[in-house]
C-alpha cells in the first residue's frame, strides 16, 4: 500500500471508532505524518464546529435528512413531515416565517416510546433539536408547542422552552414546578420530596 497516493486508497463507507486517519503534525515549521483513531480525533477537536450546509427552507410537504437544518417558512395551516433519518442522526427546525394565522404542524418519523405526536410552528425563531433513535425522533430542545402522547416516552422531564409555558412537569404529572424571572414557585412540596 505504501506505492498508492491517498487519492487512489481505497474508500471506507462505515468507518469504526478504531480506525485510523491520517494527521500532518506541525504542518507550518516541522511537518510530520501520524496517525490518529476517529476516536480520539472526534474527542480532541481543537476549536468550535460549525455547519456549513445552507438550510433549505420548506413552505409544506417532507423535510429532508440529509442536511443537519431546515427553515421552515408558515403561512396559514401548513403541514410538514420528517422521515426516518439513521441512528443517531440529529435535526434542527426552524420557523423563519410565520404569517396569517400560521400553524405549521410537522409529524416526525416516530416509535411508541417517543412520547409526542407532532410538533407545531407559530411564530418566527420557534425551533427543535431532534435525535433519531429507536426507530423514531427523539427531542432534545423545543421551543414550541408539541402535542404529547400518554407520556410513556423515554424522558422523565420535558422541558418546555416556549415564553407561554411557565414550567414543566414529569413524566407522569406527579408534580409541577413554575418557574418565574426573580423566584420559584412550587406547588406541592410534599410531590417533590416524594419524587
Amino acid at each position: 500500500m505504501a506505492d498508492k497516493s491517498i487519492t487512489k486508497l481505497e474508500a471506507v463507507a462505515t468507518p469504526t471508532s478504531e480506525d485510523l486517519a491520517i494527521i500532518v503534525t506541525s504542518a507550518a515549521t516541522e511537518p510530520q505524518n501520524k496517525k490518529s483513531t476517529l476516536a480520539t480525533l472526534f474527542n480532541k477537536i481543537p476549536t468550535w464546529l460549525g455547519l456549513s450546509t445552507t438550510p433549505i427552507v420548506y413552505t409544506v410537504g417532507e423535510i429532508d435528512v440529509t442536511t443537519p437544518v431546515s427553515f421552515l417558512s408558515v403561512t396559514g395551516s401548513t403541514t410538514f413531515s420528517l422521515p426516518a433519518g439513521s441512528v443517531g442522526q440529529i435535526k434542527m427546525l426552524i420557523c423563519t416565517v410565520a404569517a396569517s394565522t400560521p400553524v405549521g404542524v410537522v409529524t416526525p418519523e416516530a416509535s411508541a416510546n417517543d412520547g409526542y405526536d407532532v410538533i407545531n410552528f407559530t411564530k418566527v425563531g420557534q425551533s427543535a433539536t431532534l435525535i433519531y433513535s429507536n426507530s423514531g425522533w427523539i427531542i432534545l430542545s423545543v421551543n414550541t408547542e408539541f402535542a404529547r402522547t400518554s407520556r410513556a416516552g423515554n424522558a422523565d422531564i420535558i422541558v418546555n422552552e416556549d415564553d407561554s409555558l411557565d414550567g414543566f412537569v414529569t413524566e407522569d404529572n406527579s408534580f409541577r414546578i413554575e418557574i418565574e424571572m426573580a423566584s420559584v414557585r412550587v406547588q406541592n412540596p410534599a410531590l417533590l420530596l416524594e419524587n
